[in-house]
């Protein structure tokens, strides 16, 4: 038990980020033109997550396809051992529409509650005046809404609309009150296994800004086979903790 009260609760909250961070870092975007007819049909997938190979979670993604507008949905908690002494859950929400053949956001919002750390963030996109408004617990900005801006869940469904995985993956989002630019290389193709069984996949690691100083690592991997719906996801901090997604059950696709 001492174990379990002595894990860093920041295990937690990196693995929820970086596949929201599924999972952020977690799935780029080759394009900012989205294409109705191009989105999947909506889906269900559920992941366990893993903290140093110890399995502490899961986490479900839900996508909405109404036509020209949706919903994208994210839900994550502890379970088994980590749930007796932390009780944090996360919730995301992205509302988009379709709009001259591009995916935009129009509404996001994420709450972390539980634990010592609750977060809330909330952005509103107002395509009209081109502007978003941003809003954390250290308050309101007001960012640029330039054409391919995307949020933290929205630029996941972004990925699965990949076409030529060997130009590496890029995209815009806003994530607090700034706008970043993630950007992956594609590494090859790699079988791994799963609780769905063997997978074939794409392989991507994160290249990050040479201003940065860090010792993080971020790969992912997509199935082709599943609409590029990211499968798996390990990110590793500055102290070296692993943090893990596998996927494990898939509803739509």
């Amino acid at each position: 038990m001492k174990l379990w009260q002595n894990v860093n609760v920041e295990f937690y909250h990196t693995a929820m980020k970086h596949y929201s961070s599924l999972l952020l870092f977690l799935f780029l975007l080759l394009s900012a033109a989205r294409c109705q007819a191009e989105l999947p049909d909506s889906f269900t997938a559920s992941y366990a997550l893993y903290y140093d190979d110890l399995k502490i979670g899961v986490m479900e993604r839900r996508f909405i396809n109404q036509g020209k507008t949706g919903t994208f949905e994210s839900n994550g908690k502890l379970t088994g051992l980590a749930a007796l002494f932390r009780k944090d859950r996360i919730a995301e929400s992205s509302r988009w529409e379709v709009h001259e053949g591009q995916l935009r956001p129009l509404e996001y919002r994420f709450v972390r509650t539980g634990g010592k750390r609750e977060k809330k963030e909330y952005h509103h996109f107002d395509w009209y005046q081109k502007k978003i408004v941003s809003r954390t617990q250290d308050g309101e900005k007001i960012l640029q809404a330039k054409p391919g801006v995307l949020d933290k869940l929205l630029y996941q469904l972004a990925m699965m609309e990949l076409k030529d995985p060997e130009n590496g993956l890029k995209f815009d989002l806003v994530d607090g009150t700034t706008l970043k630019t993630y950007t992956f290389k594609f590494v090859g193709r790699e079988k791994i296994k799963t609780p769905m069984g063997k997978l074939e996949t794409l392989k991507f690691v994160r290249v990050w800004p040479e201003s940065v100083e860090h010792k993080r690592s971020s790969t992912l991997w997509t199935a082709p086979s599943l609409h590029h719906l990211p499968v798996r996801v390990d990110n590793t901090d500055n102290k070296g903790h692993l943090t893990k997604i596998v996927i494990k059950d898939l509803e739509g696709l």
